[in-house]
């Protein structure tokens, strides 16, 4: 290399000799750079586990609503909103790390969202935890409480510190739009993401649909972790069934755009049968691994929601 180099290119460091750097990940940040909510320990995990027990109670009293016998409710999920403290971040990967021999057994990240002004940003995750796992979950909340040293997902303070409240949802924790739901006996048209992998939730959701009067278009759009699809019925029809929403990630208004549009979104690796996936959504998807993290957006008008996709 010339001599003059250094004058060249002043930013690189040339001492002609061998610096030892030791390697740092990058989402590590070298250390403690997390940003944690200062809380106590013990009252935080009372909370938290307040919420839990309210959860399964709500989710309980919908079994019953929809005459679920007690001993079938393990062939169930609840489905969590998690909500941070404004301003402080939420680890929702970590939602998604407790593994089981059955998919359908798993606890698992749904969705998250990111909304409000900066430096007063919340962040809102939706997670589907089998009715069997529950347990499981609180056990992770007891321990952070009780400072019990601890390995594996969900733990430590960097997770349950900066969460600000746990509670159950259901069609609320799914919709990702910046419109309001649209009201309980309002016949639209919506825009499914069907869970995919290890248990076919497509066919289980499709014979809800016909148990429920509810239409499907013909729209189908396959994702590596979801299937896309439209459906029309009202929000009461979706919230009336616990076998329904557990099969869903996430619930949108539905959108049309042209078949070329969404092949180049998705790199031509997806088919598409016909227009009713809009193709704005894929863009928070592709290159994700399929869930949606931290989207952000301006409210946009409503679609037709009488148009078949």
């Amino acid at each position: 290399m010339p001599d003059d180099d250094h004058l060249r290119y002043p930013h690189i460091p040339f001492s002609g000799k061998a610096i030892p750097d030791s390697y740092t990940h990058p989402q590590a940040g070298g250390g403690s750079g997390f940003k944690r909510f200062d809380k106590n320990r013990v009252s935080q995990a009372r909370t938290l586990l307040q919420g839990l027990t309210s959860a399964r109670e709500s989710f309980e009293e919908a079994g019953a609503a929809q005459q679920i016998a007690e001993e079938k409710l393990s062939d169930y999920g609840l489905i969590l909103r998690i909500e941070s403290e404004p301003g402080y971040p939420l680890k929702v990967e970590s939602f998604d790390q407790i593994r089981a021999t059955r998919k359908r057994d798993c606890i698992e990240l749904l969705n998250s969202q990111t909304t409000g002004s900066e430096g007063r940003e919340i962040t809102r995750a939706a997670v589907f935890v089998p009715y069997g796992k529950l347990t499981t979950f609180e056990g992770k909340v007891d321990n952070y409480g009780k400072g019990n040293p601890s390995h594996g997902p969900m733990t430590g303070d960097d997770l349950w510190a900066n969460v600000r409240s746990i509670g159950y949802a259901a069609l609320e924790a799914l919709w990702t739009e910046n419109l309001p739901l649209p009201a309980p006996d309002m016949d639209c048209w919506w825009e499914v993401w069907i869970r995919r992998g290890g248990f076919d939730w497509e066919a289980q959701f499709l014979g809800e649909c016909e148990v429920k009067g509810i239409q499907t278009g013909n729209s189908r759009l396959q994702l590596p972790e979801h299937v896309v699809r439209p459906v029309r019925g009202t929000r009461a029809q979706l919230e009336g069934s616990l076998a329904l929403l557990n099969c869903l990630a996430e619930v949108r208004s539905p959108r049309t755009c042209s078949l070329p549009l969404v092949e180049m979104a998705v790199g031509g690796a997806s088919r598409l049968a016909g227009g009713g996936v809009g193709a704005d959504r894929l863009r928070t998807r592709v290159g994700r691994g399929g869930k949606s993290s931290g989207r952000r957006g301006e409210p946009r008008a409503p679609a037709d929601r009488a148009r078949a996709p």
